[in-house]
């Protein structure tokens, strides 16, 4: 039963797409990871029994239960089609000419 690990989680992400070349993004996770209960000593080698070793479970030690991620994108308004830098020369200048 070495390494034997259970991992649930619930994923949920939202992109909108603004006005204006505005892009918002959001994620969250929720998650419980389970794993061999660590003591970090001579305890956790030597169980005398598979029976022991099957109570021996706990939250792993990298249980990170909830995550929250936020994040924003914004598109530069130069190149044909936006409100600045328009023209050809100035559109290479800036990186939006093709």
């Amino acid at each position: 039963m070495f390494g034997k690990l259970l991992t649930t989680r619930l994923q949920v992400s939202v992109n909108r797409r603004m006005t204006a070349g505005l892009l918002l993004k959001a994620a969250y996770t929720y998650s419980k990871a389970i794993d061999m209960a660590n003591y970090s000593d001579w305890t956790e080698t030597i169980w005398p029994s598979d029976v022991a070793w099957a109570r021996n479970r706990a939250n792993a030690a990298y249980n990170i239960p909830q995550n929250l991620q936020v994040g924003f994108a914004y598109e530069l308004p130069f190149g044909s089609g936006k409100k600045f830098a328009t023209s050809v020369p100035a559109a290479q200048f800036s990186g939006a000419g093709s």
